[in-house]
C-alpha cells in the first residue's frame, strides 16, 4: 500500500508525492471497450485513474484531476452529481476533499483537498524540451492521459540503479483509453502515441489491448493488401454507420416537430386575425349606436381538445343581426 498520513498530520502538512511501490503501473481511462482488461486483481500493479473515474473502478492508487478549479466545481454541480448526492453518495469535489491516504495530482495546491499534490508539469515537459527546440517553446501535451503516461515512465525510471538501463518487470498497462471518435480525441491521440513511442524507447514494456484505437492503423504502408480490414476499422465503420442512422432519425423527428409547429402557427395566426376583425366590427357598431348585445358560440373545438377553439360572434343591432 502507499504510505499514509493521519488526518491530524495532514492538517499541518502538504501531502507529498510518494514513490511508486512497484515497477508495474496501469493507467485507466473511461473507455468501456477495454477498461475491464486492467489488472485490478494484481496487488503488485499500481492503478492510476483520472477525473471522475473513482466511482467506476474497484480500486485505485493515484488520481489525476488536471482541470482548473472552476471546471471541477461545475462538473461537481452537474445534475448527475447532484442526484448522486441525493441518493447518499458523494459529488466529485466531495470525494477529492474526503480522501486522506492517496495522492490526487492537480494543477494547483488547494488547501481544502488534503491529498492534493501539485502535478510536476515542469519536469514532465522538460523531457522533450531538451531534445527539440520547438517543444521547448511550446510543450506538446494535449491530454491528461499523455501527462500520466509520461509521468508513469519517469516514476519507473526513478527506481533504476542506472536511469539509462532498463530493469526487469518494468511495465505500463493502458486500459480504457480509446480516443476513437470526436474532434477532441482526434488531436489528443497523436500526442498520446508520440509519448507512447518515447516510453518504449526507454525500454519500458507497454501493454495496449488489441481492441484499443491507440497504435492502430489499417496496415503497413506499401505492404498491406487492398482488401485488408482490421478489426478496429471494422468497428469504427459500424460505429459511424450507427451514428449516421441515429442522426438521421433525430433529423426526421425534428422535421416532424417543425411541420407541426408550422401548422399550429398558421392556426393561431388565423385565429388572431379573426379576433382583430371582431374587435373592429364591435368598435364600428358601438360608434354607430347600433349595439344591442353579443352572442358567442363555438364554431369548432381546438384540435388540442381544450377550450382554445375558434368562436363565431353574433352581434345583435337595432337594424339587423350581423354574424362573423
Amino acid at each position: 500500500m502507499l504510505p499514509t498520513l493521519t488526518a491530524e498530520t495532514l492538517q499541518s502538512t502538504v501531502f507529498f508525492d510518494p514513490p511508486v511501490r512497484t515497477r508495474r503501473i496501469a493507467i485507466i481511462g473511461f473507455g468501456d471497450e477495454t477498461r475491464d482488461e486492467a489488472p485490478f486483481d494484481d496487488p503488485e500493479c499500481e492503478i492510476w485513474i483520472l477525473n471522475m473515474l473513482h466511482g467506476a473502478v474497484p480500486r485505485w492508487d493515484r488520481l489525476f484531476e488536471l482541470h482548473d478549479r472552476e471546471t471541477i466545481e461545475q462538473e461537481s454541480d452537474s445534475k448527475e452529481e447532484l442526484r448522486k448526492a441525493e441518493r447518499g453518495g458523494k459529488r466529485h469535489i466531495d470525494v477529492l476533499r474526503s480522501e486522506l491516504t492517496r495522492p490526487i495530482y492537480m494543477v494547483e495546491q488547494w488547501a481544502d483537498i488534503p491529498c492534493c499534490v501539485k502535478f510536476p508539469v515542469d519536469r514532465v515537459t522538460a523531457i522533450f524540451a531538451k531534445r527539440c527546440y520547438k517543444l521547448a517553446r511550446q510543450p506538446y501535451f494535449t491530454s491528461s492521459f499523455a501527462y500520466m503516461l509520461a509521468f508513469a515512465a519517469l516514476k519507473i525510471v526513478d527506481q533504476r540503479a542506472d536511469p539509462h538501463i532498463p530493469e526487469f518487470g518494468e511495465e505500463i498497462h493502458v486500459c480504457g483509453v480509446e480516443m476513437m471518435s470526436g474532434e477532441e480525441y482526434a488531436y489528443q491521440r497523436s500526442n498520446a502515441e508520440f509519448v507512447a513511442g518515447w516510453v518504449m524507447g526507454l525500454g519500458i514494456q507497454l501493454f495496449v489491448p488489441d481492441r484499443s484505437a491507440l497504435l492502430e492503423s489499417d496496415g503497413m504502408y506499401g505492404y498491406a493488401h487492398a482488401n485488408e480490414s482490421l478489426e478496429l476499422l471494422t468497428r469504427l465503420r459500424a460505429w459511424a454507420q450507427d451514428q449516421r442512422k441515429h442522426q438521421i432519425a433525430k433529423r426526421d423527428e425534428a422535421a416532424e416537430r417543425r411541420e407541426r409547429a408550422r401548422a399550429d402557427w398558421n392556426t393561431y395566426d388565423g385565429a388572431s386575425q379573426m379576433a382583430d376583425k371582431m374587435v373592429g366590427q364591435l368598435l364600428y357598431l358601438c360608434r354607430a349606436g347600433r349595439f344591442d348585445g353579443i352572442v358567442v358560440r363555438n364554431a369548432r373545438r381546438g384540435h388540442h381538445g381544450g377550450g382554445g377553439g375558434l368562436q363565431s360572434l353574433c352581434v345583435r343591432s337595432r337594424v339587423r343581426t350581423s354574424c362573423m
